[in-house]
């Protein structure tokens, strides 16, 4: 089966990927071997294989080991060149939203905690706070890409509130010590992902009926987008429709972090490389 070499990244600029295709090279198979990597090879075993994905054991081994309670933390972000509340400056990253799912213990049970700001005022003193209530009780915080997004949000949280530092800082490095997209990125693949590690990406891999395709809001722009106007609305059913879409898309998230954990424990494990 053909497997075009940008399946190697989710970045299709990558170095490896550009010199591979600046030196002809279209199909991965047709690669030599001296220029495959680990990830090469697993990408076209697993493609040879058929549709099954590939799970590294030590994925699977790492994902049974995590203690409860196991926290699963997403924000929603807004960079405006126009500043949507007072005291804040064009272009900053400003947290206006975020889903928690807090897996309790080996039982499966699974608490939400949510927030969404709905005021011209700052969102971020009190999505602190409630961000603090919800991890109060120690435990990993899981993230997808958290060493870039929400460990430094949680971070720039803990300067702006300095009563809840202590907390606020140990999520922020929870955050970045637990991120699954580089776990993932080295130990999982699916030929449907066609060379992305997003996690919806992965979620439409393993779950053809991923909740995302219904979702009212489909991605982080368009939250973004939406929210903008949710901010400046008047209340009625316009506005309630849309919290509900912008509650829903961030939900999501970290609803399918959990079901994608529990789906590749439940994986027969496969032979190493």
């Amino acid at each position: 089966m053909s497997v075009p070499v940008w399946h190697l990244s989710s970045d299709p600029t990558s170095k490896i990927v550009s010199d591979l295709m600046k030196d002809g090279y279209r199909n991965l198979a047709s690669v030599p071997e001296d220029r495959l990597t680990k990830r090469m090879h697993r990408i076209m075993r697993s493609i040879a294989q058929g549709a099954l994905p590939y799970v590294d054991d030590r994925l699977q081994a790492y994902l049974a080991s995590v203690s409860f309670p196991r926290y699963f933390l997403d924000f929603e972000t807004n960079n405006s060149p126009l500043p949507l509340w007072r005291g804040t400056r064009p272009g900053e990253v400003i947290p206006f939203q975020f889903s928690v799912h807090k897996w309790v213990n080996d039982q499966g049970h699974v608490e939400h905690h949510s927030f969404l700001a709905e005021t011209i005022e700052d969102p971020r003193p009190e999505l602190a706070r409630k961000l603090v209530e919800v991890f109060e009780e120690p435990g990993p915080v899981f993230t997808w890409n958290g060493k870039k997004t929400e460990g430094p949000i949680t971070e720039r949280l803990a300067e702006l509130s300095p009563s809840n530092g202590e907390i606020l800082r140990r999520v922020a490095q929870s955050c970045k010590t637990n991120d699954l997209y580089p776990k993932f990125r080295e130990y999982f693949y699916h030929p449907a992902m066609a060379g992305s590690w997003s996690l919806k990406s992965i979620a439409a891999a393993l779950f053809p009926s991923s909740n995302y395709a219904s979702l009212g809001i489909k991605n982080g722009v368009e939250a973004m987008r939406r929210y903008q106007d949710f901010i400046t609305m008047r209340e009625g059913q316009e506005r309630d429709a849309l919290r509900s879409m912008l509650l829903e898309y961030c939900n999501s998230d970290t609803n399918t972090l959990i079901e994608v954990w529990q789906k590749i424990l439940l994986m027969k494990e496969r032979e190493q490389p």
